[in-house]
């Protein structure tokens, strides 16, 4: 009797060990285990990846797999989930329940004051939160939203209660930077940039200025960490919002906007911000002018920062994700494609596609469907998880965030589609809009307890500012 053992390669070619009778069980697995030695070492995997898109997919699926096919990226398009119809509100300020799967652990912070704030938590027990006073909540008649700027505000947790510890003066009315955003918090440091006016943030506006601050955990003192005088941020684009990434407790990307003098023509420069050794340098810039407009969107993972990079032409039909290496600064484009770069984690990217299915110019409605997508920076490994639909009421995705065990989405007008999306199951969860991080980044989730904080022009002052920390599993 003979048996046949046999594998084939990424070459097409089979591999066969012909085995009788009397041939021994140790020589077969001698012969079998030099047989896979030979096939890793000549390159070929006894498994293979490989693009699997099925007939579900919308058109760009397909053209864009082929694409990255010649790189080495692998696609797959295999039934994602589909969020299914958005929820539709029966009353004003409609509060849905909300049950979050057994597994899942959720641990509630007692806010002193009122909801309709954003904060970010860390494990060692501190939260910063952008409060609102409570002048800004209400007018006299307790019935009319009163715009005012939010209050950055550093709070120490005591038996599950929110303590605070000291307002984070760079944003007070006092303050010549009254105004803040993009603020995160790590086990050492609150870092956040700071803006003097609210024309700081007009198209075209000339008069705003920005800085960096950060407040030391440890010594308990705050620090101006780059103004726009410093040298790292070139010619300041002064209606151009910086934005901020997390690389380590004490290590922070910066992307800026700096005018070129002799061209005129804006571009992007990538600042590493080292708390820890109290210096700054420039890590890389953009391209000045086309065909390339200014990079957006820094997201750390791999090792390394990656910014979204968009033809300056505004066709978004082919987006280019380029990846800056934190170590010296090397620029390497990673491949260009219709997704645009959301956020990241470890060694995974997430990535959404929005695509308008039905459209009228007359009354500005539309409709259409967004697609998240994960791509596996050591597998080279393009996946899309699930769908969600949107439209001119609902918007479209205003973020897609990596987490460890999955991806948070929200979309630009409405809490109802505010979902998480678990790698395990494949399923889709309804959680409230996520208002805040957890650091170590891809932890948890912050929540409002009370939805309707979510809503600021609520009649009833009395909603609960209590958080919820959710840990997916």
């Amino acid at each position: 009797m003979r048996m046949l053992y046999g594998t084939t390669c990424k070459t097409g070619h089979m591999l066969e060990v012909m085995v009788t009778r009397h041939t021994s069980v140790m020589v077969i697995v001698l012969l079998i285990a030099g047989m896979f030695a030979g096939l890793l070492g000549e390159g070929c995997a006894a498994t293979s990846r490989s693009t699997r898109v099925d007939s579900s997919a919308p058109a760009y699926v397909m053209s864009m797999a082929n694409e990255l096919k010649k790189q080495g990226i692998t696609t797959q398009w295999t039934k994602p989930t589909d969020a299914g119809p958005t929820r539709t509100m029966s009353k004003p300020y409609q509060v849905f329940p909300t049950t979050y799967p057994a597994t899942w652990t959720v641990k509630e912070i007692v806010h002193p004051g009122r909801g309709g704030y954003y904060g970010n938590v860390n494990q060692t027990g501190w939260v910063v939160a952008n409060d609102k006073n409570d002048c800004d909540w209400a007018a006299n008649t307790g019935t009319v939203w009163k715009q005012g700027h939010d209050h950055l505000d550093l709070y120490r947790v005591q038996n599950g209660t929110m303590v605070k510890v000291t307002a984070l003066d760079g944003t007070q009315a006092s303050s010549a930077f009254a105004y803040n955003t993009s603020y995160t918090l790590t086990d050492h440091y609150v870092i956040w940039v700071t803006y003097d006016t609210t024309s700081a943030l007009a198209k075209g506006s000339s008069s705003g200025k920005w800085q960096v601050v950060a407040y030391d955990l440890v010594a308990g003192r705050q620090l101006t960490v780059l103004g726009m005088n410093d040298a790292a941020w070139g010619t300041p684009v002064t209606d151009a919002l910086p934005e901020l990434c997390v690389l380590s407790d004490s290590t922070f990307g910066l992307l800026l906007m700096s005018k070129d003098i002799a061209s005129g023509n804006m571009f992007s420069r990538l600042v590493l911000l080292d708390l820890g050794s109290h210096k700054n340098r420039v890590l890389a810039s953009s391209p000045v002018g086309a065909p390339w407009a200014p990079w957006d969107m820094p997201v750390a993972a791999h090792g390394s920062i990656f910014v979204n990079q968009y033809p300056a032409s505004g066709n978004d039909t082919l987006n280019a994700i380029v990846s800056i290496s934190t170590a010296d600064g090397t620029v390497t484009p990673l491949f260009s494609s219709p997704l645009r770069l959301t956020s990241g984690l470890g060694e995974t990217l997430c990535l959404v596609r929005q695509t308008t299915e039905a459209s009228d110019s007359a009354t500005g409605s539309w409709s259409g469907v967004t697609d998240v997508w994960t791509y596996d920076c050591v597998r080279k490994e393009l996946i899309c998880r699930f769908r969600v639909p949107g439209d001119d009421v609902t918007g479209g995705c205003k973020s897609a965030t990596a987490f460890a065990k999955g991806i948070a989405y929200s979309a630009f007008q409405t809490i109802l589609q505010a979902y998480f999306y678990s790698y395990a199951t494949k399923t889709i969860c309804y959680t409230d809009e996520v208002i805040g991080s957890v650091f170590p980044p891809g932890t948890g989730l912050v929540l409002n307890k009370d939805q309707r904080a979510y809503f600021g022009d609520i009649p009833d002052k009395n909603v609960s500012g209590n958080l919820l920390v959710v840990e997916p599993q």
